[in-house]
């Protein structure tokens, strides 16, 4: 989890959770946080999760989150990163010796490409930044199998593997 504070760090609590969902408790198990109030704002944001409710848990069940801290101002440089890459993008795409197509005024996403699975959850928190609100974010493993399998590709590989094809995969 990402919130934003006065001070950039990590910490690590352990919820203990009741049959309820709620949180009942958070202990500090790991900080590289020196901010007493920064640790008690992130103490307080994981004593409001709540979690999934269910008879058949214990009382009490424990998870360990990590939440991370980031200063406003790093956030607000990471905005103007993304705003100065879409301006280079809509200059590129305006270059038809670039070989690039589609614009930004057409409604075309801006995709990232990474293969960070941080990376791709921290990307998608800026999706609608962008002026046009298209910027998209996948894993570079993913676009080249819609490239090169086609669009239809996971769907099929699913229902190969249904079909008997994961015994052979797992041989």
């Amino acid at each position: 989890f990402l919130i934003e504070a006065t001070s950039s760090g990590w910490v690590k609590y352990e919820l203990a959770v009741n049959r309820e969902g709620k949180v009942t408790s958070a202990t500090l198990v790991e900080t590289n946080l020196k901010s007493t109030p920064t640790k008690i704002k992130l103490r307080n944001h994981a004593m409001g999760f709540v979690f999934e409710k269910g008879t058949y848990y214990p009382k009490f069940h424990h998870v360990v989150v990590k939440i991370t801290s980031m200063k406003s101002t790093q956030i607000s440089k990471k905005e103007e990163e993304l705003l100065k890459n879409e301006q280079q993008l809509v200059a590129l795409k305006a270059n038809p010796e670039t070989g690039i197509t589609g614009s930004v005024e057409s409604k075309a996403p801006i995709k990232i490409l990474t293969s960070c699975p941080s990376c791709l959850q921290g990307l998608s928190r800026f999706s609608d930044d962008l002026n046009n609100g298209l910027l998209e974010a996948d894993y570079v493993v993913v676009e080249m199998a819609n490239l090169i399998l086609g669009e239809n590709w996971m769907p099929e590989f699913v229902a190969k593997a249904n079909n008997g094809g994961i015994e052979r995969v797992l041989l």
